[in-house]
């Protein structure tokens, strides 16, 4: 059977481009934005986290009525329990409709309900188990992961610099990597290559004395032989690089991650916590 016109000149994008697909969305979004964007795959996918970014809730559907079931259930028990049902509870009504511009009140009110549940007695969590059929900490920490990694898009792609200097959009850029690796998600192989030039094209913009040598690790790794190849000492590179220094602890470890390379021994829990010194 023929394929339909419109899906047709898709085929070899989507053979090329299905990882990249299948992270962003359905063929159907995907043929949808090669119209919109004049069959440019770059654009097509820019335009696909764009709109990843737009749709974004906190809590699905789904999560928040499950949620608000399990608080209203706890919030009977009374003690402990029902203390915690209401930091819950709170925390639901908080994030409906919330912005990505508010994530320090998000982190911190989900760093109040975990730290509720984590005060709970073993006796008084197997009751919540028992009564709500909810995963509490699992749901929380998967919303803060989806948070970030949307954050992570964002910062990524903006192009609102202000009066920015080259070394700071750098940093906004690699912070936006951060965020995404740090959500445990990553770019994919054909992701990193679209991205390349344009940090290439920063890299080499900041000049003046010794920063030739500062920058050129990072220059030669997007060149040659980093992009797409596993390993390739890229993370010794990025520590070495001041616009990630200035993120923190480990950023290296997680940009890494986000730029599809192997980082043995990473672990991605703990958001809320490291979120909030972050954030405050």
């Amino acid at each position: 059977m023929a394929l339909p016109l419109v899906l047709a000149p898709l085929v070899p994008i989507v053979l090329r481009y299905g990882a990249r697909a299948a992270l962003l969305g359905t063929a159907g979004w995907l043929a949808g934005r090669m119209i919109t964007e004049q069959g440019d795959p770059s654009k097509a996918f820019k335009a696909m986290r764009a709109d990843v970014v737009n749709a974004y809730v906190f809590f699905t559907q789904s999560q928040a009525t499950r949620l608000k079931n399990a608080g209203g259930t706890l919030q009977k028990n009374g003690g402990d329990l029902a203390t915690f049902a209401t930091a819950l509870l709170a925390l639901v009504e908080f994030v409906s409709g919330i912005k990505l511009s508010k994530t320090k009140e998000v982190v911190r009110q989900s760093k109040v309900v975990l730290e509720a549940f984590n005060k709970l007695s073993p006796a008084d969590r197997a009751v919540a188990k028992k009564a709500t059929k909810v995963d509490i900490p699992a749901e929380v920490h998967n919303a803060l992961a989806t948070h970030l990694y949307t954050l992570g898009l964002k910062t990524l792609n903006s192009t609102n610099v202000g009066t920015m200097s080259l070394s700071e959009y750098l940093n906004l850029k690699y912070t936006g990597l951060y965020y995404i690796g740090r959500s445990g998600k990553q770019l994919t192989t054909e992701e990193v290559d679209t991205l390349a030039a344009n940090m290439i094209h920063l890299h080499a913009q900041i000049t003046g004395k010794g920063k030739k040598k500062e920058q050129g690790p990072m220059i030669e790794w997007y060149q040659s032989v980093g992009v797409g190849v596993p390993g390739a000492d890229i993370q010794t590179r990025l520590a070495a690089c001041p616009q990630v220094q200035a993120i923190g602890k480990d950023a290296e470890r997680y940009i890494a991650y986000a730029l599809h390379q192997p980082v043995p021994g990473l672990t991605f829990n703990g958001i809320a916590e490291e979120m909030a010194v972050r954030f405050k």
